[in-house]
């Protein structure tokens, strides 16, 4: 048996005006904007703060404590991650100091570390080479999403353009009959 069409007309879908749809790509993209300007002040907070540490002096790493767990993987597959924390002894201004950092790259016992400092205040310290890279992934990654704003906000201003553009044409083709 055949269903019967109803009778019943659909409504046709209210088109949504472009300045409407741009209004509403903007608050979504927002949060893109947000979070990237976010990432980006975290990062260079973190680069200024080393700015002023521009005096260098060596130390050497006299304990290391691993501390070992079990992780996996996307692939399930099983690995051990570290995380070393490192006793370790510097000169500075005649006075031998000792102190502590930790980190998850493979330290040694017996090993030179270089040891930047800002010489007005020689606590405002940190090691070179174990704690650096970790500055510049948020503001590559603040860099990327208003990067990816930017794109979204461009996209739709040409999607604007494109349909004000095929608007004109149809009423120049409709007011040239």
């Amino acid at each position: 048996m055949k269903r019967k069409k109803s009778k019943t007309k659909e409504k046709p879908r209210p088109k949504t005006s472009p300045i409407a749809a741009m209004i509403l790509g903007l608050v979504f993209c927002a949060a893109f904007l947000v979070f990237g300007s976010a990432m980006i002040f975290v990062s260079s907070e973190l680069i200024t703060d080393k700015m002023p540490c521009t005096a260098e002096t060596t130390g050497t790493v006299t304990n290391v404590y691993v501390k070992s767990k079990t992780a996996y993987d996307s692939k399930h597959r099983r690995y051990l991650q570290s995380t070393y924390t490192t006793d370790y002894t510097y000169e500075l201004n005649g006075k031998t100091l000792n102190d502590t950092f930790r980190t998850s790259k493979y330290i040694y016992k017996g090993k030179i570390i270089r040891i930047r400092y800002d010489p007005d205040d020689p606590d405002h310290k940190y090691i070179k080479g174990y704690d650096d890279a970790g500055d510049l992934i948020p503001l590559i990654f603040g860099i990327v999403w208003d990067a990816l704003f930017l794109f979204i906000i461009y996209a739709i201003i040409v999607s604007i353009k494109y349909e004000t553009d095929k608007k004109k044409e149809a009423a120049q083709k409709a007011a040239a009959k």
